[in-house]
């Protein structure tokens, strides 16, 4: 009788592991394509931004863009306060 009953809950915990793998396997799968649409919108951000860069001609020079508008600030200050 012991037996039969290790037999029974051994089955039960064998139906119980296969149930969470097939779920943990949708999920895996529900995850992979999502990041699969996440690095394919990744590439399109990145090809628009390359047109949109080469487009208005914008520099890879971070340092020059940041003093080109310190420099349009304190103009747009200058005009502030002359009025």
């Amino acid at each position: 009788m012991a037996l039969k009953s290790t037999v029974k809950e051994l089955t039960r915990q064998n139906d119980k592991l296969e149930s969470d793998r097939a779920t943990q396997l949708e999920v895996s799968s529900e995850l992979q394509a999502s990041l699969e649409d996440h690095k394919a919108q990744a590439v399109s951000i990145e090809r628009e931004f390359s047109a949109y860069k080469e487009e208005n001609k914008l520099s890879g020079d971070l340092g020059a863009l940041q003093e080109a508008v310190a420099v349009l600030q304190d103009q747009l200050r200058g005009k502030k306060d002359k009025k």
